[in-house]
């Protein structure tokens, strides 16, 4: 049986973006996270790349793709 990770929002905050002004982020959080999280031996690049992030200005992220 394969577990169903998803990407849920647990936050906003207004920010500002120096190109574009204003934005609301979103604070994202993988859950639920792998077993032994965030003590995963031997793989602490997996352990960050898990963590919590805030989205970046969306109009930045637009012109980027």
């Amino acid at each position: 049986m394969t577990t169903q990770r998803q990407h849920v929002s647990i936050g906003k905050e207004s920010r500002s973006c120096q190109h574009h002004g204003a934005y609301e982020a979103t604070l994202w959080d993988l859950q639920p996270k792998p077993a032994g999280y965030p003590h995963l031996p031997g793989r602490a690049a997996i352990a960050d790349f898990l963590k919590p992030f805030w989205s970046s200005c969306p109009k930045c992220d637009s012109e980027a793709q």
